[in-house]
């Protein structure tokens, strides 16, 4: 099992087009936020901190991690 050839080379095309981020402390502050103040398993909260940090859109269809990501945009406007 696994992925043909062809597969294999769209996924590497598509992985061109995406941007590399660092893990800050700041992302880790908020990382630990999440977990203290939310239901959230870690690597939710790392991608969740990661685009409250940045300022940045996450397209997901889970709406939990959603819910998360605009309550904690949220809160960081209020502070």
């Amino acid at each position: 099992m696994g992925i043909t050839h062809e597969e294999d080379l769209f996924i590497r095309q598509k992985l061109t087009h995406l941007t590399y981020l660092p893990l800050t402390l700041a992302i880790e502050d908020v990382v630990i936020d999440l977990r203290r103040t939310r239901k959230i398993k870690l690597p939710d909260a790392i991608i969740a901190a990661t685009a409250l940090c940045f300022g940045i859109e996450l397209p997901t269809l889970d709406q939990h991690l959603l819910a998360v990501v605009r309550s904690g945009a949220l809160s960081l406007h209020q502070n």
